[in-house]
């Protein structure tokens, strides 16, 4: 599992709240894995409630899949 930390403490998407600071530095994350791994992707991220707390879609990533990483 990948781990983010915040502050002084190593997040692992367990906890059942986020603030939209983790949710960008999540996206984050996501993105610089995409670019490493050399492909191009929709990156949501969700509160614990099923809403869309933070969104990115890379340069090239397909529109249709927009709806798919929201899901």
């Amino acid at each position: 599992m990948n781990q983010i930390k915040e502050g002084d403490q190593w997040l692992t998407g367990e906890e059942h709240s986020i603030s939209s600071e983790l949710a960008q530095k999540m996206v984050n994350a996501a993105v610089a894995k995409a670019r490493e791994l050399g492909v191009t992707e929709n990156v949501a991220i969700l509160d614990d409630g099923g809403n869309l707390k933070a969104f990115s879609r890379m340069d090239g990533a397909s529109v249709p899949t927009i709806e798919i990483a929201k899901q």
